[in-house]
């Protein structure tokens, strides 16, 4: 009896394990095209493509945690979504590649379920990283009529492992001991933390121009435009933008030749 008991018990195990198995299995192709047609974004493909995949009662959130641990949340609808999908778009020169980590069917029914998954992402900007980082995700799927499987709610937590471009800040002083000088506090990404540099602008009126010296770099200030320069050879490089100002011509030369390929853009103190 008791061995008959150990094989039903066995057999029963078994089976309801197979069924669950079936499902899951199911459950977890879903996530897995939903981030193939995320990563198919980068290919050109219709964002709106991934509506399909969400309940028109959609609700759900993000909490981006940057380098230095600071957290942002967005709150999404369906309609939110919606308007975010159709305005994404991924330039030639940048390539995004996601890989799935991991996914795990916590609960299940016949018709619902909740899942969690972990994906690393990374993205390039002409072959070089810009940055990576995980997105770990639970969501609430629920089967329509029609068979198919839709998000109803989800909570993704977005970190980042290293970022080598992003938003930075900066700060202008005058110098104390040079009154035509300016001095910069640039924070930017570097790799898994933030970095701050000190640079000190040197900047001397000539007959007909302004030369501006920083990190063993030359730049012209004339007429309004701002350029690199070629100090050797004593002639104009690279045209970079024009300003008014001093300040302007620094905020420029920071942006566009110093820490062009660290910042997308600049906010200033």
């Amino acid at each position: 009896m008791k061995n008959l008991l150990i094989i039903f018990t066995f057999i029963f195990a078994s089976f309801s394990a197979n069924a669950q198995t079936s499902q899951s299995v199911e459950i977890k192709n879903f996530i897995k095209s939903y981030v193939n047609q995320v990563q198919k974004i980068d290919n050109g493909e219709h964002q709106n493509k991934l509506l399909a995949f969400y309940s028109p009662s959609y609700k759900g959130s993000t909490t981006f945690i940057n380098l230095s641990g600071n957290t942002r949340i967005k709150n999404r609808t369906y309609k939110d979504l919606s308007n975010a999908f159709g305005r994404l778009k991924v330039s030639d020169d940048k390539t995004l590649k996601l890989q799935v980590e991991s996914i795990n069917v916590d609960f299940e029914k016949p018709n619902y379920a909740v899942v969690s998954y972990t994906v690393d992402y990374d993205v390039k900007n002409q072959g070089k990283l810009v940055q990576d980082g995980k997105i770990i995700t639970s969501n609430v799927i629920r089967k329509t009529k029609d068979g198919e499987w839709k998000f109803v709610t989800g909570s993704s937590v977005e970190t980042i492992n290293e970022k080598f471009s992003g938003n930075c800040k900066a700060e202008l002083f005058g110098n104390q001991q040079k009154n035509s000088d300016i001095i910069a506090k640039v924070g930017f990404p570097e790799g898994s933390k933030y970095t701050t540099d000190l640079i000190n602008f040197e900047i001397k009126n000539q007959k007909d121009h302004v030369m501006i010296m920083a990190n063993e770099k030359y730049f012209i200030w004339d007429d309004g435009k701002v350029a690199t320069y070629d100090i050797n050879k004593d002639k104009f490089q690279n045209d970079l933008g024009k300003a008014k100002t001093k300040d302007e011509a620094v905020k420029i030369i920071l942006s566009k030749d110093l820490y062009k390929d660290q910042c997308i853009n600049f906010s200033y103190r």
